[in-house]
């Protein structure tokens, strides 16, 4: 994706009847998805709703550093120990640490309210949960996210809600694909991906 290539289909009145875009990436897709929903600098002219769907990524990129506490049983920014035996844990691709040059100047907390405010879908299958699967990363600041797909996602969505506030409902659903394992054309077509790729949003 390139922000002008985005503007280019929504500014001035190109195509009249559009009204919704629509990105949307399954597994290693829903990755480069998850992460442009954070920093990409693409922003709909008036009148167009944008929305980013995201499936079965591997890993996300968290806002900010907190991170699941198994002791604590909460998110909280890791220990001396735990960042010095996982220093890349927040680094770009799983953190908005060590920025490169497309985002480089952005303020972190800028990009975190954005991100709040786009509307995110989120779709993982209830079968894609095999911490061996040769696709998943594994490194140490992967598994800080979580075992699985499955696990990371849910994780996820809990880190959302305790870090930014129930409201963050309103824009960022998630949802649970049913007898689903890592497959994208059953996730889009399952029930809820039905309704996250096309059903309205509020403006």
């Amino acid at each position: 994706v390139r922000d002008g290539c985005l503007t280019s289909l929504t500014a001035g009145g190109r195509f009249p009847q559009l009204k919704d875009v629509v990105l949307v990436g399954h597994s290693g897709g829903g990755q480069f998805v998850q992460r442009y929903a954070l920093v990409g600098k693409y922003e709909p002219a008036e009148g167009i709703r944008c929305r980013f769907v995201v499936s079965a990524p591997s890993s996300y990129a968290y806002p900010s550093g907190e991170r699941y506490s198994i002791r604590r049983r909460k998110f909280i920014v890791p220990d001396q120990k735990t960042r010095e035996a996982v220093p890349s844990y927040n680094r770009w691709g799983y953190g908005l640490g060590a920025p490169y040059g497309y985002f480089k100047a952005a303020d972190p907390a800028v990009l975190a309210q954005r991100y709040v405010e786009r509307n995110v879908f989120y779709l993982c299958g209830e079968n894609d949960n095999n911490p061996n699967d040769s696709a998943i990363g594994k490194s140490d600041r992967a598994i800080m996210q979580g075992r699985h797909r499955l696990e990371r996602m849910q994780v996820f969505a809990a880190y959302l809600q305790q870090v930014f506030g129930d409201e963050i409902g309103q824009r960022h659903q998630f949802a649970v694909v049913p007898r689903m394992g890592h497959f994208g054309r059953g996730t889009m077509n399952s029930e809820s991906g039905l309704r996250f790729l096309f059903a309205p949003i509020d403006d």
